[in-house]
């Protein structure tokens, strides 16, 4: 990445390709609407918000807060949003953000702590991260990339709290599409 710029257009051309590959693989019937402190999409049955992670990312989290401003990330604050996307690797990642947010907030959850650098302006933020893949069926990072629905699933959350709700292996064309974008 480059300037903090950089990394808004690289975010908001993602939760674009997101978008353009749910309404290609679903019926959500889902419209990018992102914007500052707003949901990233529009679907049928409520509102959702994208994280798009690339490759520093190793194991299965996802971010909750950024600990340098004390300030929540929108899913978990904003109770009109009903969905989650995770885009990672080959697959979207889909979470159920009410049953999400109770188990961060009333069951618990492990959370990681991690300095995450955001372009090149040497601007550091510690950010907070739900580590999903302590309470998925595959701990371990899988060589194989069929595996990858494994380590995000919340395998060992009990079922009535269960945040996971399937995982959408990406076209590949939205792949080549992503790689032309940033080109």
């Amino acid at each position: 990445m480059g300037k903090f710029s950089d990394d808004v257009v690289y975010g908001t051309t993602m939760e674009q390709l997101v978008c353009n590959e749910l309404n290609k693989q679903t019926d959500w019937k889902v419209e990018s609407i992102g914007g500052v402190n707003e949901p990233d999409f529009k679907w049928k049955g409520g509102y959702g918000e994208i994280k798009s992670y690339n490759d520093w990312y190793r194991q299965p989290m996802i971010e909750f807060s950024n600990c340098t401003t004390n300030k929540k990330s929108l899913w978990v604050t904003d109770t009109m949003m009903n969905r989650l996307v995770v885009n990672h690797a080959e697959w979207l990642h889909i979470y159920d953000l009410d049953k999400l947010r109770y188990w961060c907030l009333e069951e618990g959850t492990s959370y990681h702590y991690k300095p995450v650098k955001q372009g090149s302006l040497d601007v550091w933020k510690t950010m907070k991260f739900i580590k999903i893949y302590q309470f998925s069926t595959l701990y371990d990072q899988s060589e194989c990339h069929d595996d990858d629905p494994k380590r995000w699933d919340c395998s060992l959350v009990p079922e009535e709290y269960r945040p996971y709700i399937t995982s959408i292996r990406k076209d590949w064309s939205s792949i080549e599409e992503k790689d032309n974008v940033r080109k």
